[in-house]
């Protein structure tokens, strides 16, 4: 349970680094998946495994951030770790697949409304936080 948190907590933190500033804080994240893994040694659901294991998506999306020159920002693809390691391997696809699908229809929207062209950059990290809270409640 205080993975959850602290995952939601940090991607609310990371939503506004993202809108404001157009970055996610690496020291942030780290300290978020160290207390994160801290939690699991106190409710004793430790298993090496499972935490390497949830980490994949994450780690997945930054050697595509690196391949694409940072189209996927490496903040992002730090974010998808962090929830990974607090939701484990079978929940976070469906934040991502949320997440990409919402970033999705937002820019389609901006190129049908013309108020930005195929190129544009916007923050993918809040349409990674309404998927995480939709996972989180349904």
């Amino acid at each position: 349970m205080i993975q959850i948190i602290v995952a939601g907590i940090f991607l609310l933190c990371g939503t506004y680094t993202d809108l404001r500033y157009g970055c996610v804080y690496r020291k942030t994240a780290a300290a978020a998946i160290l207390i994160s893994a801290a939690g699991y040694f106190v409710t004793g659901k430790f298993s090496v495994w499972e935490m390497i294991l949830s980490l994949i998506p994450g780690m997945l999306c930054l050697f595509i951030s690196f391949l694409t020159q940072e189209g996927l920002g490496y903040g992002d693809s730090i974010a998808i770790a962090v929830c990974g390691f607090a939701l484990g391997l079978e929940r976070i696809f469906s934040v991502v697949v949320i997440g990409f699908f919402l970033a999705a229809v937002w820019g389609i929207g901006l190129c049908i409304f013309r108020k930005a062209g195929r190129k544009m950059e916007f923050p993918f990290l809040p349409f990674l936080t309404i998927g995480y809270v939709i996972e989180i409640l349904f």
